[in-house]
């Protein structure tokens, strides 16, 4: 497993394939250097697969994480539809199935794009650069990417009332930190909300997500399994209306968290901020479950 820290988002390589490595050192003597083995490489003809969350960062194909990935025959869906490459846009976050050739080129199978909050701003701290959109508080920085239709592609540009679309990353203190921000498609009226579920009440089924009320009565809900909803969940919420006392009812809600899974020769990245923090050897990013040992190498952390 490898860790390293990007300004504040934190990336994670969990690699759940077997793998080895080597390494050596000198000892101050005059004896000639002990010849190490070469690295060890995917055999020509075949594939290492991997599953990659994170925010585009260019084109020229799709570069992820850092890594360059071929899109010529990927399949790309966004928010639940076909779509294409030519689509995204940089800042977007993405999951990725992704396979790497015994030459090192990487390719996109199939490229997920979903965003992370859909409403209407209802505040603006230009200040402190934050906004709030349904209840949750969004921090733009200096790495947030703006589509064309801000003139200033700034966060004065935004006005309380508007639509907009966030793209970027939860942290455990359920604020969310923007890596692209767009106006809303015009027509589409949904609420879409994803954070930590707090508050849970059961009976009423209710909850809150930040300070967002859900009413979840009505909802369909997805991987939550035969114990439902439960304090602490990440979750994804869509509606279309607020009862009268302002609370969301939802249409939909999903347990996050179980999308990177895959076989025993599948490696997974994963780019975001930490969700739950129990310790340094256990916690949580974007919702995937990390444990880290004495083998557990941090690079810049």
């Amino acid at each position: 497993m490898k860790t390293w820290r990007s300004g504040s988002v934190l990336t994670v390589a969990v690699a759940q394939a077997v793998a080895a490595c080597g390494g050596g050192g000198g000892t101050g003597s005059s004896a000639p250097p002990v010849s190490q083995p070469p690295p060890t490489t995917t055999p020509p003809g075949s594939a290492k697969t991997f599953i990659v969350s994170g925010a585009i960062s260019g084109f020229g194909s799709v570069i992820v994480n850092g890594e360059r990935y071929d899109t010529s025959t990927t399949t790309v869906r966004i928010e639940e539809r076909i779509g294409t490459v030519s689509e995204l846009r940089v800042g977007e976050v993405v999951r990725m199935e992704a396979e790497e050739d015994g030459r090192g080129g990487r390719r996109a199978r199939t490229i997920d794009m979903r965003r992370l909050l859909q409403g209407a701003v209802e505040s603006v701290d230009a200040s402190r650069g934050t906004m709030t959109v349904a209840g949750q508080r969004v921090i733009i920085d200096d790495d947030t990417s703006f589509d064309d239709s801000f003139a200033e592609r700034s966060i004065g540009s935004i006005g309380v009332g508007e639509r907009v679309e966030v793209h970027g990353f939860l942290g455990s203190d359920g604020q969310a930190r923007a890596t692209r921000l767009d106006r809303a498609s015009a027509g589409d009226g949904e609420i879409e909300v994803k954070g930590m579920l707090g508050s849970l009440d059961a009976a009423a089924r209710r909850f809150v997500i930040g300070d967002l009320r859900v009413d979840y009565s009505a909802a369909s809900l997805e991987r939550f399994g035969a114990e439902g909803p439960r304090e602490g969940d990440l979750v994804e919420v869509k509606g279309r209306e607020y009862l009268a006392d302002g609370t969301l009812r939802a249409t939909r809600v999903e347990r996050e968290g179980d999308r990177f899974d895959g076989g025993d020769s599948t490696e997974v990245e994963v780019q975001g901020l930490i969700t739950r923090f129990g310790s340094s050897e256990d916690f949580d990013v974007a919702g995937k479950k990390v444990r880290t040992n004495a083998g557990t190498s941090f690079v810049h952390g």
